[in-house]
Order: structure tokens, then C-alpha cells, then sequence
């Protein structure tokens, strides 16, 4: 979770070999709705840059359904350009629980087979290095 103050990240300066960090939203309006969370995409893309300035990055995302334009391709785009050297590894194991069991939306559903695809098609066409 790269969701954190400046001043964590920086004492994790010369402490961490390597990052594995999960970018989950690709949307303020997804992370405060879902999440509850303010300015998500302004603080893990700050934090993002400068964890890769100081060790190795694999960052992680979750495709969630219905999250295709809000989510996972803002979170995509945003990585090809400032961060095309990380490793990037797409969970399509989405599962609903807690809140969303009874969601009868699609956060109450699993991922489509075309869901996946279409993430994971969307990623190999990015050029992102992924792993996992």
C-alpha cells in the first residue's frame, strides 16, 4: 500500500530492498466511494516516484469489475509513462466479500472472462514489463 505520508516513505529510505506496492484505484471518486479514502491517485503516484528512486518496484492491481475505464486503465496509462520500468503484475482474482457480497452491482460479482482478457490485453499493449 503506497498510501502513505511523505515521511514514512522516507524513512523507509536505505531500509527497503525492494517495493511491492499495490496502486488499487485509478479514480479519487473509485477510492472514496469503495474505500473511503481522499486524494488516493495524488499521494500513491508521489509516493510511487519516489519509492523508484531508491529501490526496485513491483506494483500490483487488483481489476475489479466494472473498473476497466476508472481503475485499471488510468492506473495503466500512468505507469507506461512515468514508471515503464517496474514490474507490473494484474490480479484479476477479484472476489467479493465483506460489504460487497450483497452488492448487487458489479463489486458484487467476480470478473468475466472478458473482463480478464481485456485487462490483461490492455496491459501487454502498454509495452509494462508484468510478472506474476
Amino acid at each position: 500500500n503506497m498510501y502513505m505520508a511523505p515521511e514514512v516513505i522516507e524513512l523507509l529510505e536505505g531500509v527497503v530492498e525492494m517495493y511491492v506496492a499495490d496502486f488499487k484505484f485509478g479514480s479519487d471518486a473509485c477510492a472514496k466511494s469503495l474505500a473511503g479514502i481522499e486524494r488516493y491517485v495524488e499521494v500513491v503516484r508521489r509516493n510511487l516516484l519516489h519509492a523508484s528512486t531508491t529501490a526496485p518496484l513491483i506494483i500490483r492491481h487488483l481489476q475489479m469489475p466494472g473498473h476497466f475505464d476508472c481503475c485499471l486503465r488510468p492506473v495503466v496509462d500512468w505507469l507506461a509513462v512515468h514508471l515503464p520500468d517496474a514490474s507490473f503484475s494484474l490480479m484479476t482474482s477479484y472476489v467479493p466479500a465483506w460489504r460487497t457480497v450483497h452488492d448487487d452491482g458489479p463489486m458484487g460479482g467476480c470478473l468475466s472472462i472478458e473482463e480478464q482478457q481485456r485487462g490483461v490485453d490492455y496491459v501487454t499493449a502498454s509495452g509494462l514489463r508484468r510478472c506474476g
